[in-house]
Formats: C-alpha cells, sequence, structure tokens
C-alpha cells in the first residue's frame, strides 16, 4: 500500500509562501487506480513530484509522511531514494517530448533504467528493453532510433515502457494523454490499462479531465487549491461538495 499521510509542500517566493500541498492525504492498493482530480494549479503534479521526492527550490516538503508497505520514504536517504524511484515508484510525466533525451538512442535510455535498478549486464538490460518496447506495440528493431523519429504518441508508448521496465510497485501517471492528438488519447488510455493488468501496479491517474478519469479510475480525490475537497467512487453520480459539483457540471456541459 502506498500512503500518504498529511502532506504539506510549500514554495517560498520573495517574502510569501505559496501551499501547494496542504495537509493533504490519501492511500492506495495495489491493482487499484485512483484518480487525482482538479482544476489546474490545484497541486495535483504537485503531490506526484512530493511522493517521488522531486520537489527542488525554492520548494519544500514541510510535513507528513509518505509511506510505502509502511516505510516512510520522507525520511530515506537520497541514495536510497533513488533505488526506490524507478523501481517501486515509477511516473510517466505530462511531455514525452520534453522528458526524452534527444542525444541518446531510446534503447540507451530504457535500458540505463533496468540496469541501474536490476543490476544487469548491458546485453541483459538491452534485452529486457526490447521486450518492454514489445509490451507497448512498438517493434523492438527500433530500439537504436532517437526521439526525434517517433511519433508524439510512439514517444508517449516509450515513456510508459521505460517507466514499466523495472515492474514497479506503483506508478504515477500525469496528464499522459495531454501532449496527444484526441484520436492517439484512446489507445494509449487502453495500452496502460492493460499493462495494469498484466502487471498488478497500482496507479495514481492525475488529470483536469473528468471524462478521462471516469473512464480509467477506480475513486477519485478532488484537489483544490492544494486541499484534499472530496473522496470516493461516487463524485461523477453523487457529487457531495460545491466544487465537485461544479466540475462536474462543467464536464456534463462540455460533452453533452
Amino acid at each position: 500500500m502506498l500512503q500518504v499521510k498529511t502532506l504539506s509542500t510549500l514554495f517560498y517566493k520573495d517574502d510569501s509562501i505559496i501551499k501547494a500541498v496542504d495537509d493533504f492525504s490519501f492511500y492506495i492498493e495495489k491493482g487499484e487506480t485512483l484518480g487525482l482530480l482538479g482544476e489546474s494549479g490545484s497541486g495535483k503534479s504537485t503531490v506526484a513530484l512530493s511522493i517521488l521526492r522531486l520537489i527542488s527550490k525554492p520548494g519544500k516538503i514541510v510535513s507528513g509522511a509518505i509511506e510505502l508497505d509502511g516505510q516512510d520514504i520522507l525520511k530515506l536517504s537520497d541514495k536510497e531514494i533513488i533505488n526506490i524511484r524507478g523501481a517501486k515508484l515509477s511516473m510517466i510525466f505530462q511531455d514525452p517530448f520534453s522528458s526524452l533525451n534527444p542525444v541518446f538512442t531510446i534503447g540507451d535510455q530504457i535500458a540505463e533504467t533496468i540496469s541501474l535498478h536490476q543490476k544487469l549486464s548491458k546485453k541483459e538490460s538491452w534485452r529486457k528493453a526490447k521486450e518492454m518496447l514489445q509490451k507497448v506495440q512498438i517493434d523492438p528493431d527500433r530500439i537504436r532510433n532517437y526521439p526525434h523519429q517517433f511519433s508524439g504518441g510512439m514517444r508517449q508508448r516509450v515513456m510508459i515502457a521505460m517507466a514499466l521496465s523495472c515492474q514497479p510497485e506503483f506508478l504515477i501517471a500525469d496528464e499522459p494523454t495531454t501532449a496527444l492528438d484526441v484520436t492517439i488519447q484512446e489507445g494509449v488510455l487502453k495500452l496502460i490499462k492493460d499493462l495494469q493488468r498484466e502487471l498488478g501496479f497500482g496507479m495514481i491517474f492525475i488529470t483536469h479531465n473528468f471524462r478521462i478519469a471516469k473512464k480509467v479510475c477506480d475513486r477519485f480525490c478532488v484537489m483544490q487549491k492544494g486541499k484534499l475537497v472530496e473522496e470516493g467512487s461516487q463524485v461523477f453520480n453523487k457529487p457531495q461538495k460545491p466544487y465537485t459539483k461544479k466540475l462536474v457540471d462543467c464536464m456534463n456541459l462540455l460533452y453533452a
């Protein structure tokens, strides 16, 4: 289980303090998909970066706990968190265009993750990288291609392959279809869910698109200004809070 307990992450600017995440708590089980919902700027991505301990100055995690199978990862050293990040906790970032290094082949980038966490030889790491490309429906013969040689949808598949290459317990998918054409989004979402059924990882699915969340997620946490507004499996059918109801009404208006 992954549990976030009373997490607060602040950003300091001049003489002001921005509460990006404010006393936020939730849990997620393996095999489950939790939707993290809210408008842009509500703190969703900051929660994700806090879980992976990727908050940098002027931001700082000031309180709370993030427990992975009972171990508080906020208390781990930098070396210890590197061993967990990518192995037990992994993330698909919003933009595949900027998340892949343009000067290395996709094989180099996937195999590096495998080699780092599984301590395999270069040959074995590349073999597993080819297997991951097959899982995301990319021809493994393209393993020596560079990111610019792929379409946006295929680059996102490469990011999925990289994130899942060490079979993490939990995956954070931060707006994984935002940078893609609508025609490609459906295929990427189906791929992620198919791999989840096969590999059994828990997933935090971050989005401001309620229509996608409704298809993908089992439960939901609704965020506003860094705080948890509402949590449950019926937020679309029976919203309890005025803010949630407004978001649902907007969704119904947009997709009527």
